[in-house]
């Protein structure tokens, strides 16, 4: 639901990945300004898809690599790192990630700040990033209630609704 959720968006198409520069900022104390990923990479830099807290198990996190692994194959981008910006995750290519699902928690729950503001300036919509990662992950885990599962994908739901009024209102 996140993802049709992000496609209703459309924020990373049109204003991050087919821009020469995209809107991931990079920051660090070796650089007196902040620095930009490539468009083209966007937030996919390094392998994010296996970053995940305490709260899963190494089977679990282990079963969705398998998983993975599985129906995707091992990720077989070899792109060079880039000066400053380090080396996109091994599932993306130039068109953006392969991985339709299978993917680790911070890559489906991750939005860069300023599509977070753009979601809560142009539809009122307030996305709590660390709040749906941990529900991810909690799901993953097998630590959370149907109920709460419910929950999560009703609040993703109205999220689309918001977007779709709004689409509506503006035609």
């Amino acid at each position: 639901m996140l993802g049709t959720f992000f496609v209703k968006v459309n924020y990373c198409g049109t204003q991050c990945t087919n821009l020469e520069t995209g809107k991931y900022p990079i920051r660090s104390p070796l650089f007196p300004k902040e620095w930009y990923a490539p468009g083209n990479i966007g937030c996919c830099l390094n392998d994010m898809h296996g970053q995940h807290s305490d709260k899963i198990s190494d089977a679990d996190l282990k079963l969705l690599t398998q998983r993975r692994i599985e129906k995707y194959g091992l990720p077989e981008n070899k792109e060079e790192g880039l000066p400053l910006f380090g080396k996109p995750c091994r599932y993306h290519t130039r068109e953006g990630c392969i991985l339709k699902d299978h993917k680790g928690p911070v890559c489906v729950a991750y939005l860069c700040d300023s599509q977070i503001k753009h979601l809560k300036d142009k539809f009122g919509i307030d996305y709590d990033m660390k709040k749906a990662f941990i529900t991810l992950e909690d799901i993953l885990s097998g630590k959370v209630s149907e109920e709460q599962v419910s929950k999560f994908k009703s609040e993703v739901a109205d999220f689309i609704k918001i977007i779709i009024s709004t689409e509506k209102k503006a035609d």
